[in-house]
């Protein structure tokens, strides 16, 4: 196979640029996520922040979380979710405005997709939404608008 040495072999030099953090917690996440973010800021327009992260639109807030364990005794149980604090925008425009910035688009609805996708790339102004439909396991990445990206469709096997 040609260039598979060559692929390898840069392959293993260029190990050590990506970060992959692992997280269990939305907040961990937006912290690490805002944190790592200002130390790359002075690497300009060298910087790839690729948002893979399934962050659900919702979350239990530290404010809300009981302090004991709840008894089941008491019968049924009401929530109180908050919304996820957005972070895209900021990151965009404040923190690494000169990174390309690669964010995530999940959905259940089909004809939601492109909308809303679309939609995160104008209000947040990064490069390119990666989408996932939850319901038949398609991934596409669509035009972003500030430069031509090819539709990709491909199935999780």
């Amino acid at each position: 196979m040609p260039g598979l040495v060559e692929a390898i072999k840069l392959r293993q030099e260029c190990s050590d640029r990506l970060l992959m953090i692992s997280f269990d917690d939305v907040s961990v996440y937006l912290s690490l996520l805002e944190a790592i973010c200002t130390r790359l800021r002075p690497f300009g327009p060298s910087v790839l922040v690729y948002l893979a992260a399934a962050v659900s639109d919702f979350y239990l807030s530290e404010d809300n979380l009981p302090e004991h364990k709840i008894q089941s005794c008491r019968g049924g149980l009401q929530l109180t979710l908050s919304v996820v604090p957005k972070l895209l925008k900021k990151l965009v425009k404040d923190i690494v405005p000169e990174a390309f910035v690669v964010s995530f688009k999940l959905e259940t609805d089909e004809s939601m997709l492109i909308v809303k996708s679309r939609q995160a790339l104008e209000t947040y102004g990064h490069q390119v939404s990666y989408e996932l439909i939850i319901r038949n396991k398609q991934r596409r990445i669509p035009s972003s608008g500030r430069f031509p990206v090819e539709n990709i469709r491909c199935s999780i096997h």
